[in-house]
């Protein structure tokens, strides 16, 4: 899995994470809670961190096995703010926000079952209702809340070398409030966090991957079929645990180039 290439980024950033109408964790989840709007507070930065808003690299991929049908697909781009400080991982505080209007499945070799199939899966999540793009539903989102790990400061890690590059890097537990459809539940996720150097050990940029898989639970998002308006479709609701699995199992890592 690559960390370091120089994709062309968006201007805002996330941290981590938890992607599409399909991500959450593999522990048992608790009922959501419903709003309307998810309210993403903004990270300030303080003595010793840096607020990063580039985003150079994401991706959440998702794979819904079930008895007629096998989905996968992700979604590649990304925004958010993290508040980072290498020196303390566990300071670190923000959100990642994966755009599902960009959600893209690969369940068939035909394109065009795939472009279908897409259009399906935003509209469920209405992120795109009738053709436009719905900016209430838009984004699957993470709020870090906390962070645990037994290795907090990423600058006293040895150099690890792959390739042409070098990294310093740290595992966490990470837990935070992940929003999708307008429905949030808590979820834990174990991560790396890694932190890229150049040939003189000057910080270039920092990746979050997810360690394992993470799963999410459609009815816990009241995520379900609708028509091309948004509508809820009854008549549809036959293929579920058939043609539709009932959660996504999730992987995603994020790359935000650091300051100069």
């Amino acid at each position: 899995m690559p960390i370091a290439g120089e994709h062309e980024g968006m201007k805002r950033s996330t941290i981590l994470l938890a992607p599409l109408a399909i991500l959450a964790c593999s522990k048992t989840e608790p009922a959501p809670s419903a709003a309307a709007t998810i309210r993403v507070p903004s990270v300030v930065a303080v003595p010793g961190s840096v607020v990063l808003t580039n985003v150079t690299r994401s991706v959440a991929a998702f794979d819904m096995p079930a008895p007629k049908e096998h989905i996968t697909g992700e979604v590649k781009r990304a925004i958010g703010e993290l508040l980072f400080d290498a020196n303390d991982i566990t300071k670190t505080r923000g959100n990642i926000q994966f755009d599902l209007t960009e959600l893209r499945t690969h369940t068939f070799e035909d394109k065009a079952k795939n472009d279908s199939q897409s259009e399906h899966a935003r509209t469920w999540l209405q992120a795109v209702v009738e053709g436009n793009v719905n900016e209430s539903f838009r984004y699957a989102t993470f709020t870090v809340k906390n962070i645990d790990s037994s290795a907090s400061s990423l600058v006293a890690m040895p150099v690890t070398r792959r390739g042409e590059v070098r990294f310093r890097m740290a595992s966490a537990r990470v837990t935070g409030d992940f929003s999708v459809h307008g429905k949030t539940v808590e979820k834990t996720i174990d991560v790396t966090f890694k932190l890229v150097v150049d040939a003189t050990d000057r910080p270039t940029s920092l990746a979050i991957e997810t360690n394992t898989p993470f799963v999410v639970t459609l009815a816990h998002h009241d995520v379900k079929p609708r028509d091309s308006f948004g509508i809820l479709a009854k008549s549809a609701f036959s293929i579920l645990g058939t043609k539709v699995a009932e959660a996504a199992s999730t992987r995603a890592e994020i790359t935000f180039s650091l300051p100069n």
